[in-house]
């Protein structure tokens, strides 16, 4: 009961987006109009058909508008204007510029990794670390998606050194954490790790963009573009979820 509560409930709120949309446009007078106009004529017509015609073209009718009331407002959703900009630059933390193309808004982000499917709240480079804070059109603000080390020790005698890269996120009291951290040492295979990004804004439809996260030839780290529907996997010498 309580679910079917729920979808009434969001089927009002989406019926409610179209009625302020066409409001908007002008044009909720016009349907408005033409709805009652249908109904008098359905109506009418109705009266001259026997019990069963009514009840079929009665099912026929609320499946139509169940369908209509889900895909409709889903259809008319604005969708988010935003640029995703890895910076590829010599440095231990990996950064993702999110540039907004829209009216000002705030903007929340999470990362998927694409083969254990974890999902999680991103940082950003901002004093609210859940949030890009006020974004005007045109500004932009910076993601945290990953940092790389090393670690050097001594091993039955023998000096041995270990690099390795994290993909990074925040924990539920909003700090910093390791999500996924992979290790390799000289020879081994490099890591790659595949990852979604997720980014909305209140009621817009969101706006997904897919990456390669890995050790560069310049630099610790690189991001590089990758098609959301392509081949996603994670390769390394050893990686384990953090």
């Amino acid at each position: 009961m309580p679910s079917f509560v729920k979808r009434l409930r969001g089927w009002n709120e989406k019926f409610g987006t179209v009625q302020s949309v066409l409001k908007n446009l002008g044009l909720w007078p016009f349907i408005s109009a033409l709805i009652i106009a249908a109904a008098i004529s359905v109506g009418t017509y109705l009266k001259h058909l026997q019990w069963p015609e009514v009840f079929v073209l009665g099912l026929i009718t609320l499946t139509c508008c169940v369908l209509l009331a889900v895909l409709v407002p889903e259809f008319l959703r604005p969708r988010l204007k935003v640029k995703l900009t890895p910076i590829n630059v010599p440095s231990p933390i990996q950064l993702l510029t999110v540039e907004n193309s829209g009216p000002q808004q705030i903007f929340c982000a999470d990362c998927t990794l694409i083969k254990s499917g974890l999902t999680f709240c991103m940082e950003w480079e901002y004093r609210d670390v859940r949030t890009s804070g006020k974004l005007p059109h045109g500004r932009h603000r910076n993601l945290i998606i990953a940092v790389a080390g090393e670690t050097r020790g001594i091993n039955h005698g023998h000096p041995y050194e270990m690099k390795w890269i994290a993909i990074t996120g925040l924990s539920v009291d909003g700090q910093r954490e390791e999500k996924q951290r992979s290790t390799w040492s000289h020879g081994d295979k490099l890591p790659e790790c595949d990852i979604k990004i997720t980014i909305t804004s209140g009621n817009r439809k969101p706006h997904i963009e897919c990456f390669t996260v890995r050790t560069g030839r310049n630099s610790a780290l690189e991001m590089v573009p990758l098609s959301c529907n392509g081949s996603m996997h994670f390769t390394q010498g050893s990686s384990k979820p953090v």
